[in-house]
């Protein structure tokens, strides 16, 4: 909702509606659908490597 006057260099105030916090993990949208093929690439088997240890990759 916004409330104010603005002709003449006046101002206008923003005041947003409070919401109750959203438990965690949370879900805005829906999941991609999972895809249908894979295709091999050089970059495949360090990522797996470091999976596979315990690591973490990231793309």
């Amino acid at each position: 909702m916004a409330i104010g006057y603005v002709a003449g260099g006046g101002h206008v105030s923003y005041c947003a509606a409070s919401h109750p916090a959203v438990a965690r993990p949370h879900q805005v949208g829906q999941l991609p659908r999972q895809a249908d093929c894979f295709q091999d690439r050089t970059a495949v088997q360090p990522l797996e490597q470091a999976v596979t240890r315990g690591g973490t990759a990231a793309l």
